[in-house]
């Protein structure tokens, strides 16, 4: 017997959280700005108030930056198990990438620091770039991501360090990028297939189905990066 994977679908679930031996799977689409923690504490109380089991066991497979949206896997009961597990099957995103701009986050939560110059940038030059990002390869994520470091999510001491820097943008962007090097361990992804999926007047839609991935980022600077974020 396997975990049951709940679906729109799936008949209603029992009460009775023992109907459910292997535990639950239910992928949910976690919204923008919500954190993958605030998933999982709406989901427990849910399901406490369902089963009527105070120590029910829920937890999450990967987790999602809080400006990031796309499936979460949350699993109740014995297929808190499987989390690791589903963490190592292959993933598929899609990120639209806006060109000639950055920003210290590297994504949308922080306004445009700087500019650049990017109509020299095409369709056909994207194209030819992409096989470069094809094949396994070292990462390390922006600070401003979902890693833990010391069981603190990277993003909350990035926005700590931000906060108390005033020294220009750019400064400010390398501090950030040496604290990244020094606090995060470096991850292992390997990219099976990337492809552009429009192009229009310097913004891009991109296509990536990597089996091991930290998150998609909508900024330009990632891209330009041989680091996929």
């Amino acid at each position: 017997m396997e975990a049951l994977i709940l679906t729109p679908d799936s008949a209603p679930l029992t009460r009775d959280i023992a109907d459910y031996p292997e535990g639950i799977i239910i992928p949910i689409e976690k919204p923008y700005r919500w954190t993958s923690a605030d998933v999982i504490r709406k989901v427990k109380y849910a399901a406490i108030r369902h089963f009527g089991k105070k120590n029910l066991k829920v937890g999450h497979a990967g987790t999602l930056d809080p400006l990031a949206t796309g499936v979460l896997l949350v699993c109740i009961g014995k297929a808190t198990k499987l989390a690791e597990e589903l963490q190592s099957h292959d993933k598929e995103y899609v990120a639209g990438v806006t060109f000639g701009a950055t920003t210290p986050s590297y994504d949308l939560e922080k306004e445009i620091d700087r500019f650049f110059p990017h109509e020299h940038i095409s369709a056909e030059s994207v194209e030819n770039a992409l096989p470069g990002f094809i094949g396994e390869q070292d990462q390390i994520a922006p600070l401003f991501s979902a890693k833990s470091v010391d069981g603190v999510r990277a993003y909350e001491l990035a926005r700590k360090l931000y906060k108390a820097n005033s020294e220009s943008s750019s400064e400010q962007n390398s501090e950030l990028d040496t604290a990244a090097e020094q606090l995060l361990r470096v991850s292992k992804i390997n990219i099976t297939e990337l492809e552009l999926l429009q192009f229009t007047g310097g913004v891009c839609g991109l296509q990536n189905n990597p089996s091991h991935y930290v998150g998609p980022s909508p900024c330009g600077q990632g891209c330009g990066r041989n680091n996929n974020r």
